[in-house]
């Protein structure tokens, strides 16, 4: 209503000008309140009853919209003022239909004595169209990215056409956090065009003065709002949204329905509106592969596998603990038990500590090894560090005690966290160790190992990605310092597909996975993949020099994900170098939530 009331004043302003500049005779003049008006009575009583209304000179459609905007009807006492009044109504209707120079005329017959009809005949002459659209803000809103105009030029001028224009612009504004925002449309005349320039307003950018949260059964509210608390008070508009988003990407047990909202009181304070759906409160990830006995040796064909158990939101406080158990073949195990608190004394910052035994008996040693941390999440980013003890049993020479600190760093753009099209992951982790030899015959040591870790995901064609994943892996010491458990073992499910389990030891390593996926919806895809690594090792020679091994290693295969009731299956297969279809690797998966 706001904006029709302008239009009416608009384009009463429009016609004044428009006759100023064109002198057009009086009878082609457009339409200004009381010209171009005739009221005709043929004969009669003033005090007649209307016995009939009628409307000619235009469609029926139009007919009736006039219709529903006068005031004389069927029934109603004749009254001059009425009249006059529907005659301005509807020459204001048409010219902001696009008939400028529309004039109405009003009849009236009351030969009928206590009875009267009154008929409109409308002329509406020549239709104008629209000339050129334009928008122009004298605010500091600094919202550059407009609505697309849409190509209205030389189309038949209407009300319909401004409004809806105009309304964008005020959803745009609304949307970026002006939600009082005023669109005036200014129209100028120039001979069968009218130019429009949408003049806005932006108004006082809102802010975001509460948070409704939506949809918890099982988790409590706070563990939502504290991740959010930094929202609270910030600019209503995209970033505000985005930063939600970015905050319930961290809280994995939770999802968002629809997209969140900012709505707006009277007063301009923005409600952000935040509809969510719990997932399961754990999840299972179980792995069983078979790898066969290397070929020419005496050994035979093993199993290997992984169980991994999470829980993510214990007692619907956020709280989570995991716990991993691994498989590697032969003597070689691991298992580790982590903990995380998500807020310490109510700062936004989480503590984690972890405890992980590694028995290695095939490389000569078992470890032990703990962990404590403090993180804390920027929006996409997150960051960690603390400090991590370890012991190492092996034989007299290699024994030892270790201690130091990491620091670790990991940025997650992806689109979707379980089955990514788009985006980039990138972690990384630096750890710097004192090593000390238990039974001595060796100095302290230092120990430097850096991780590093890039996921790019390329979209392709349609539901199909190329994700293109690289590692690096590399630990600094002394050549005579550089022990079995100082070094990367790769190989296997988790690194190096096609081979067996921890198979290769590196001082330095690079690898790369290429998989090009098909993706076919939720978490299920089929993908095949080529993985290639550059390892480096050091082995010490009989004088008591170091040589520098190196060596290439690729492996191919395919791999399916299938999401169905019971969670969702896997199946990869994976060949190494000069393996033929009976040496290859195959791994089985279920992950499920609960």
């Amino acid at each position: 209503m706001r904006i029709m009331k302008r239009l009416l004043k608009i384009a009463c302003m429009a016609t004044v000008l428009w006759c100023t500049i064109h002198e057009r005779p009086p009878q082609a003049q457009p339409f200004s309140p009381g010209q171009g008006m005739t009221l005709q009575v043929a004969s009669g009583r003033a005090a007649a009853r209307l016995d009939s209304v009628t409307i000619a000179g235009v469609d029926s459609v139009t007919i009736s919209e006039l219709r529903g905007l006068i005031f004389s009807a069927a029934g109603g006492m004749l009254n001059e003022g009425l009249i006059d009044h529907d005659r301005n109504t509807m020459a204001l209707y048409l010219r902001e239909q696009g008939w400028w120079n529309a004039r109405v005329t009003a009849v009236v017959d009351s030969s009928g004595g206590s009875s009267a009809a009154l008929a409109f005949s409308i002329d509406t002459g020549p239709q104008v169209k629209f000339g050129r659209i334009t928008v122009e803000s004298d605010d500091d809103s600094g919202i550059h990215a407009m609505p697309e105009l849409p190509d209205l030029y030389g189309k038949p001028f209407t009300r319909d056409a401004i409004e809806s224009v105009a309304q964008e612009i005020i959803a745009l504004y609304s949307a970026n956090g002006y939600p009082r925002a005023d669109v005036l449309p200014v129209m100028q005349a120039s001979d069968d065009t009218v130019a429009v320039t949408f003049a806005i307003q932006s108004g006082v950018r809102a802010h975001i003065d509460s948070i409704v949260v939506r949809g918890l059964a099982r988790t409590r509210d706070y563990v939502v709002l504290r991740e959010l608390s930094g929202i609270q008070g910030m600019p209503a508009g995209p970033g505000a949204l985005e930063r939600t988003l970015d905050a319930v990407r961290r809280l994995r047990f939770l999802q968002p329905v629809n997209q969140p909202y900012i709505d707006y009181m009277p007063d301009g304070a923005g409600i952000l509106v935040l509809d969510l759906e719990e997932k399961g409160a754990g999840s299972f990830d179980g792995v069983v592969g078979y790898q066969p006995a290397i070929s020419g040796s005496a050994d035979k064909g093993e199993l290997v596998g992984t169980i991994n158990l999470n829980l993510v939101n214990m007692f619907g406080t956020g709280r989570s603990s995991s716990l991993r158990w691994e498989k590697l073949g032969g003597q070689a195990e691991d298992l580790e038990f982590a903990y995380s608190e998500p807020r310490i004394f109510k700062l936004p910052y989480s503590i984690s500590g972890a405890f992980l035994q590694e028995e290695r008996e095939q490389n000569g040693y078992t470890r032990t090894r703990f962990d404590l941390k403090i993180g804390r999440h920027i929006g996409r980013l997150s960051v960690n560090g603390g400090l991590r003890y370890e012991k190492v049993s092996a034989d007299s020479l290699t024994s030892s005690n270790a201690s130091g600190f990491s620091v670790g760093a990991a940025w997650n753009g992806t689109d979707d966290s379980s089955n990514p099209r788009s985006g980039i992951h990138y972690a990384t982790s630096w750890t710097l160790l004192s090593k000390t030899y238990r039974f001595g015959g060796k100095d302290r040591a230092s120990v430097d190992h850096l991780e590093v870790d890039l996921d790019h995901f390329v979209p392709t064609l349609k539901r199909q990605t190329l994700a293109i994943l690289i590692r690096y892996r590399r630990v600094e010491t002394e050549r005579s310092t550089l022990d079995p458990a100082d070094r990367y073992w790769l190989g296997g499910a988790s690194s190096i597909r096609g081979y067996r389990e921890s198979l290769f030891p590196a001082a330095k390593a690079m690898w790369s996975s290429f998989e090009y996926r098909f993706l076919t919806g939720g978490s299920s895809r089929f993908f095949v993949f080529v993985d290639t690594g550059y390892l480096i090792d050091y082995e010490q020679a009989q004088d008591g020099s170091y040589k520098k091994n190196t060596m290439n290693r690729t492996g191919y295969g395919f791999g399916i994900r299938l999401q169905s009731r019971a969670g969702t299956l896997g199946f990869d297969y994976g060949l190494g170098k000069g393996d033929g279809p009976g040496q290859g690797k195959l791994h089985m998966r279920l992950s499920t939530e609960f």
